[in-house]
C-alpha cells in the first residue's frame, strides 16, 4: 500500500463532497465511502472515533465500519499523544467498545486509538480520543 497524508479532526475536506456524488466506494487504503453524511476529498477517508460517557465511571467508544469483515483493536494510554503499541488493550469485532471505570478519577487520564484490521491487513488507525477529569479546589484570597 502506498502512504496516505491522514485528514485531522475538524478540517475542510471531510464531508465536502455529497454523498450521491462519490466516485469511489473506497479510499486508498480500503475504507468504505462515504463515513460521514458525505464523501471526503483526496484519497483519504476520516475514519474517526467518538467517546461517550454513560455514567460517572463509565464510557462507550464508537466508530462506523471501515469495511465488510473487520476486526478493532483498541490501544489505551494514560498519555496523550501516544503511540500504539502492542499487544492491543481491547479486541472487538462489533462497533463499540464498553469502558468500564475509567472515568471519575482526578489523577488518572485515558486516551484511545482504534486500529481496522480487515482481510488480515492492518486498513487504518482513527483519530485519539480522551477523557479529562479534574477537581475544584478553593483558592486563597
Amino acid at each position: 500500500p502506498t502512504q496516505t497524508h491522514a485528514l485531522l479532526a475538524g478540517s475542510q475536506a471531510i464531508d465536502a463532497i455529497p454523498g450521491g456524488a462519490c466516485s469511489l466506494s473506497e479510499d486508498q487504503r480500503g475504507v468504505v465511502r462515504p463515513q460521514g453524511v458525505a464523501c471526503d476529498v483526496g484519497a483519504y477517508e476520516y475514519w474517526g472515533l467518538g467517546i461517550t460517557a454513560v455514567s460517572l465511571t463509565d464510557a462507550d467508544l464508537s466508530w462506523q465500519a471501515a469495511n465488510v469483515s473487520c476486526s478493532y483493536d483498541i490501544f489505551e494510554s494514560t498519555m496523550p499523544y501516544f503511540t500504539p503499541t502492542e499487544p492491543a488493550d481491547y479486541t472487538t469485532a462489533s462497533l463499540t467498545q464498553v469502558l468500564v471505570g475509567k472515568l471519575g478519577t482526578v489523577g488518572t487520564n485515558y486516551f484511545y486509538i482504534n486500529r481496522a484490521t480487515c482481510g488480515g491487513s492492518t486498513t487504518a488507525y482513527s483519530n485519539e480520543v480522551g477523557e479529562f477529569d479534574f477537581a475544584l479546589v478553593p483558592g486563597m484570597p
